[in-house]
């Protein structure tokens, strides 16, 4: 029973952790596109989601945008809760 529960908890977090690579590959997509469509990168992290469609459970991750200019990809760092 125990390496049952240890086995589940196991793949929880593999879930938990691909879920926030899959996040932040699709903003830093989002991010390019923004930039290839109007040449300049989303100036925050509103202006991001706004424009495109990121769905993300906000209870379980943190999302860390940080702009350095409009042709300086931004700093993009998800953050598990």
């Amino acid at each position: 029973m125990i390496l049952f529960l240890y086995g589940i908890g196991n793949i929880s977090a593999t879930t938990d952790a691909e879920q926030q690579r899959t996040l932040a590959d699709a903003l830093r997509r989002c991010a390019v596109q923004n930039y290839a469509l109007t040449g300049s990168y989303p100036d925050t992290l509103e202006d991001l989601l706004a424009h495109y469609a990121v769905a993300y459970d906000d209870d379980k991750f943190i999302i860390h945008y940080e702009p350095f200019g409009s042709n300086i990809m931004p700093d993009i760092t998800i953050i598990k809760k």
